[in-house]
């Protein structure tokens, strides 16, 4: 009896120590991942486009990781702005790769958009916040895939991206993703598959004047 308790005792101990060692040793993100995740963060300026082609307007973007703490992917807030003017747009990415080679950045809006602006130099202020509080951009997803040449390129899924925005019925985006540059299309198109909005000759370029760490 004394053995057989004995022996109880040690499967115990085994499960816990396993347990803990399961805890302390979170899945680790693939390097290809967390590449793309430190290509994404940074400060990013189309100056040089809009210097070469009037057409296209002098673009910032500050993009920046929050909660480092969790293990399901990397999260990252962006604030989109004319230089020099508050924020036009700001999002939170959700980037993934769901299989192996195949990455995801979910999309996702903030209920109360201007208590953060700022907040990529600031992002401490996301601890009042979890992903059940964002909104989802249904359908907004770019879904990537690295090429030969080592540079990421994606795009949303045809007209899953609904939206309303100047007539428009559903939005396309498109990226291309180097170490120094992203290459960022977004266009609206009508029910009927005409542009409504967004940039017409190819997308913005963004160059990286500052990266942001992990």
């Amino acid at each position: 009896m004394i053995h057989l308790r004995n022996l109880l005792i040690l499967g115990l101990i085994s499960v816990l120590l396993m347990s803990c060692a399961h805890v302390s040793n979170p899945p680790q993100p693939s390097g290809d991942l967390t590449q793309l995740a430190d290509w994404m963060t940074g400060f990013f300026s189309s100056l040089q486009q809009s210097q070469d082609d009037p057409q296209y307007w002098d673009i910032h973007l500050h993009m920046a990781l929050i909660w480092p703490g969790r293990t399901d992917g990397y999260w990252i807030y962006v604030e989109q702005a004319m230089a020099g003017q508050d924020p036009y747009r700001q999002r939170v990415y959700h980037v993934t790769e769901p299989v192996p080679g195949r990455f995801a950045s979910k999309v996702y809006e903030l209920e109360n958009p201007d208590a953060f602006i700022g907040a990529w130099d600031n992002t401490g202020i996301f601890n009042s916040l979890s992903p059940e509080d964002l909104i989802d951009r249904t359908g907004c997803t770019i879904f990537l895939v690295r090429n030969p040449d080592g540079t990421f390129r994606g795009s949303t899924h045809e007209r899953d991206c609904l939206s309303e925005l100047r007539g428009a019925a559903y939005a396309v985006s498109q990226v291309r993703l180097t170490a120094d540059q992203l290459m960022s299309w977004d266009r609206g198109y009508d029910a009927e598959g005409n542009q409504v909005w967004g940039a017409i000759k190819g997308g913005y370029v963004f160059d990286k004047l500052e990266n942001y760490d992990l």
